[in-house]
């Protein structure tokens, strides 16, 4: 039996959403008076793989009138990580573009991407372990633009970061 707690915890959009839909019914279960609040569905970063999934699931819930309603109204996601292959490369252009790096650092921060998608393509494949490799070669390219940026707040590049 050691070990096997593991296996029954999904890794994936859908199996996480399912669990989550499944712990929404369970609270709204618990609190009836909250089902009719307006519901968002929010969340940044590694959330955009997931908040898409939920909103998805919470609409097929209601549309087949699978328990309690959920007064759903939208999602955001702020900075989504959605696409590590796409996001991560686009990263350097958007450096220069806001003369953060020059076009010489672009092209040394450029040699990472090769590494980097090639071990989130690996990642999507095997799932697992190589999510740490895979997030490791992808954060090079981003440490490497801060680093040479300096003490920016990377959620809004005009400020400097405090704190």
């Amino acid at each position: 039996m050691q070990g096997s707690l593991m296996t029954d915890i999904p890794t994936d959009g859908i199996g996480v959403s399912n669990d989550l839909y499944a712990f929404l019914q369970a609270f709204f279960k618990e609190h009836p008076q909250l089902v009719k609040n307006d519901f968002y569905i929010t969340g940044e970063s590694y959330a955009g793989h997931y908040i898409p999934a939920l909103a998805s699931r919470v609409h097929k819930g209601n549309k087949n009138k699978e328990g309690n309603i959920i007064n759903f109204k939208g999602f955001a996601i702020g900075n989504g990580l959605t696409n590590p292959e796409i996001q991560y490369p686009a990263y350097t252009q958007f450096a220069v573009d806001n003369k953060l790096i020059t076009k010489e650092d672009q092209a040394d921060i450029n040699k990472l991407i090769p590494f980097c998608v090639g071990a989130a393509k690996n990642y999507v494949s095997k799932g697992g372990e190589s999510y740490e490799t895979a997030l490791q070669q992808c954060q090079l390219i981003f440490t490497n633009i801060l680093a040479i940026a300096g003490n920016i707040n990377y959620y809004d590049i005009r400020k400097k970061c405090e704190g």
